[in-house]
């Protein structure tokens, strides 16, 4: 999805319906065509910023840190940057899209309007922020960390810079009854060695993505990816407890992708390796 971008400029993550690169690079320019819905978040300032989206004649100006550009599916764009820059490109598919646009307004069918250039997005850079700090943690970057912002990133999109935004957001109706918490816990721990995303999670509990997303923080305190993250490391720290299975296959069947993932996880969030555990019992 993200083909047009250098890989030295960054590091990408790919994922089913979308990609994400952060970059820093300059001077320097680029040109491509979007092969899925763009969004450009810009975590430096530029002073003197060339973008031209579907055009031969570029805007030029002032582009303070969070701003966001958008380059709707199939357009062209055209940028050049005269200094050094930091930005995070993300890239949803159409399909991502429509489904959230379905779940969050009852209407899968919008059209994008980019803003105008140096448009700051206190919010957007928040989002690209947190994307940002994510993958730096380099191979040990969770996707379903990312995917999740990815997912908050897209319905905020939606609201502010589609024709969809004038409209009342459908199902945010009630939050998570006793009842409804049960299916969803049931449905983590039953997927807990797959992947889990915030749409299948809201998909349970019958509410749109990002009310789900606010009804569980309140309900937990976690955003849902920190909370399944938790439950991993729950169900790891009991495997290893319970005997000699290989660490690998701990890690497998407790969701995370490598021995070394799983690994890295338990010295971030608590200060233990999985030998230490199965050695002193913790």
């Amino acid at each position: 999805m993200l083909q047009g971008i250098p890989d030295h400029w960054g590091r990408k993550l790919q994922l089913e319906h979308g990609a994400v690169t952060s970059t820093r690079t300059g001077p320097n320019a680029i040109r491509l065509r979007a092969d899925a819905h763009f969004v450009i978040i810009l975590l430096t300032t530029q002073t003197t910023r060339h973008v031209a989206l579907n055009s031969d004649r570029a805007m030029v100006g002032l582009a303070p840190a969070g701003s966001i550009e958008l380059v709707p599916m199939a357009s062209e764009l055209s940028a050049r940057w005269e200094e050094p820059k930091e930005n995070i490109l993300a890239g949803l598919t159409a399909q991502r899209l429509q489904t959230l646009a379905g779940a969050e307004f009852g209407s899968d069918g919008f059209e994008f309007h980019p803003p105008r250039l140096g448009s700051v997005d206190a919010k957007a850079l928040a989002i690209g922020r947190a994307i940002r700090d994510e993958l730096q943690c380099g191979e040990f970057a969770v996707p379903e960390c990312v995917d999740a912002w990815l997912t908050i990133l897209g319905t905020h999109l939606l609201r502010r810079y589609s024709s969809l935004g004038g409209r009342t957001a459908a199902g945010h109706r009630g939050g998570l009854s006793p009842a409804v918490w049960r299916k969803v816990e049931d449905f983590i721990r039953a997927h807990l060695a797959g992947r889990i995303t915030i749409e299948q999670l809201a998909e349970t509990a019958r509410l749109s993505p990002s009310h789900f997303a606010r009804s569980f923080r309140a309900m937990t305190g976690q955003a849902p990816h920190q909370y399944v993250l938790a439950m991993r490391l729950e169900a790891a720290r009991a495997r290893l407890l319970q005997g000699g299975e290989p660490l690998e296959k701990v890690a497998r069947l407790s969701g995370f992708s490598s021995h070394s993932h799983m690994t890295a996880a338990m010295r971030r969030l608590w200060g233990v390796s999985p030998t230490m555990i199965r050695r002193q019992g913790y």
